[in-house]
C-alpha cells in the first residue's frame, strides 16, 4: 500500500502558500500539491525559525512523522555542504515569475535535491525539463531518483552551472537558483527569443552575502530588460566563469578601533524595519555611493577603504553619531531615498547591455560580463 503519511503535511503547507500570496497559479499549485519533498531528502537540516530551526531530517521511506512535519515546514533544509533545498515560499514564487506552462522548454542552474526539477516537470512535462548541477553526487542522486519516482524523461548533467547545457537548448527559461554576482554568457546564448532568465542576482558583488535580488529578464531581439521580483537569501553559485573580478571586490575592511579608523552611526528611516525595505535601501545606496565607498557584504555597513571610514546603519530611532564625512555623506544619500519616496527592490527597471562602453543612464553597474543600467520609472 502507498504510503499516504506526507499527503497532509504537503496539503498544510501549499494551504499556507496559497494564502500568503506566494501560489496563485493553479498549475503550480497542483505541482506542490502533488510532488513529494520528503522523498528527494535523505537527510539533512532545516534553518528555519522556531521548532524548526536546526533540526535534523530524515526523509525518503524511513521519514517519521516528525521528520514529514518539518520536512513540509516553509523551511530551508540543508542536504549536504554548501547545498540546500529551498524554502518552499522562494521557490513557488520563483516558479510563477517565470511564467512556468505546459510544454515550455526549461533549463534550471542547481539541481541540488531534484525537488524543484520534479515540480517543474509537473507543470511543463518531463521531457522539457534540463537541470545541471556541479555536485556529481547530487547529479547522480538526483537522477536516480527521477527515475525511481517517474519523472525519467528529466535529464540531469553534472558540470558547471555557468556554461548552461546547450544540448536541451534553445530554452523558453531559465531558471537560476543560486547568487550570482553577474549573467553567464553561456545562459543567453542558449535563451530563445522570445525567452526569459530569471536569477537571484547578488547585491553586493565580490562578498560573501546570501542577500539577492530575483531578477526576471525578458530577451526580444537584441534587447534584454527586467525587474526585481523579490529579495531571497540563497547560497552563491559556485563557478569561476561568472565570479567577480577582484577589481569589483570590497577589498580589505577596516577594522573599528584600528589605527585612524572612523566609524559613524546612522539610523535608517522609521520605515526600515522589515527586511525587504533594509535591502532597498542598502541597493539605493550602493548606487549612490562616491567612487572610494562600498557597500558592504552585511547590507548594513558601508566602507571607504581610502578615507579608513566605516558607517553602521542603526535600526530607525537609533542615535545619530557623525565621526567623519562618510557619515554625512550616507545620510544624505538616505534623504535622497526618502525623497524619492523609499522605493523597493520591486520599483526598479534594469537593462541589459555586453558592449565593451557602459551605456548611458544616470545608475550604471558593471559586474564580470555585462553592464547593467538600473533606472527607476516616475511614481504615479
Amino acid at each position: 500500500m502507498a504510503d499516504t503519511r506526507w499527503v497532509p503535511h504537503a496539503k498544510r503547507l501549499v494551504d499556507q502558500l496559497v494564502a500568503a500570496g506566494a501560489i496563485t497559479d493553479n498549475a503550480i499549485e497542483r505541482a506542490f500539491r502533488d510532488t513529494p519533498r520528503h522523498l528527494f531528502i535523505h537527510r539533512g537540516k532545516t534553518w528555519g525559525a522556531g521548532e524548526a530551526r536546526d533540526r535534523v531530517v530524515v526523509g525518503g521511506t524511513d521519514a517519521s512523522e516528525d521528520d514529514l512535519r518539518l520536512i513540509y515546514q516553509d523551511a530551508v533544509i540543508e542536504i549536504k555542504a554548501g547545498s540546500t533545498s529551498s524554502q518552499p515560499a522562494v521557490m513557488a514564487r520563483m516558479l510563477e515569475d517565470l511564467g512556468l506552462r505546459k510544454d515550455m522548454q526549461v533549463l534550471e542552474i542547481g539541481t541540488g535535491s531534484g525537488w524543484n526539477a520534479a515540480l517543474m516537470a509537473a507543470v511543463c512535462g518531463g521531457r522539457h525539463v534540463f537541470t545541471i548541477e556541479l555536485d556529481r553526487e547530487l547529479a547522480t542522486t538526483a537522477a536516480r531518483l527521477f527515475k525511481q519516482l517517474g519523472y525519467a524523461g528529466v535529464t540531469v548533467g553534472c558540470g558547471d552551472g555557468a556554461l548552461g547545457y546547450p544540448p536541451g537548448g534553445p530554452y523558453d527559461g531559465v531558471l537560476v537558483t543560486a547568487a550570482c554576482d553577474d549573467l553567464a554568457p553561456a545562459w543567453l546564448e542558449q535563451l530563445a527569443d522570445p525567452g526569459v532568465i530569471l536569477f537571484p542576482w547578488r547585491l553586493h558583488a565580490g562578498t560573501n552575502s546570501t542577500a539577492a535580488a530575483a531578477l526576471r529578464l525578458e530577451r526580444s531581439g537584441e534587447a534584454l530588460e527586467g525587474r526585481f521580483t523579490q529579495c531571497l537569501h540563497v547560497a552563491p553559485l559556485v563557478s569561476r566563469h561568472i565570479a567577480c573580478p577582484p577589481e569589483q571586490a570590497p577589498g580589505a575592511v577596516p577594522e573599528p578601533g584600528g589605527s585612524g579608523v572612523v566609524v559613524s552611526r546612522v539610523p535608517m528611516p522609521e520605515g526600515c524595519r522589515a527586511r525587504t525595505k533594509v535591502w532597498s535601501l542598502a541597493f539605493f545606496l550602493g548606487l549612490n555611493l562616491r567612487p572610494s565607498a562600498r557597500m558592504l557584504g552585511d547590507g548594513v555597513t558601508v566602507a571607504d577603504l581610502q578615507a579608513g571610514e566605516l558607517v553602521r546603519l542603526a535600526p530607525p530611532g537609533a542615535d545619530l553619531e557623525l565621526e567623519g564625512e562618510l557619515g554625512e555623506h550616507v545620510e544624505s544619500i538616505i534623504a535622497g531615498w526618502q525623497g524619492l519616496g523609499s522605493p523597493g527592490m520591486e520599483d526598479y527597471r534594469l537593462a541589459v547591455f555586453s558592449a565593451a562602453k557602459p551605456p548611458e543612464g544616470e545608475w550604471i553597474i558593471r559586474r564580470r560580463h555585462f553592464w547593467y543600467r538600473v533606472s527607476l520609472p516616475a511614481q504615479p
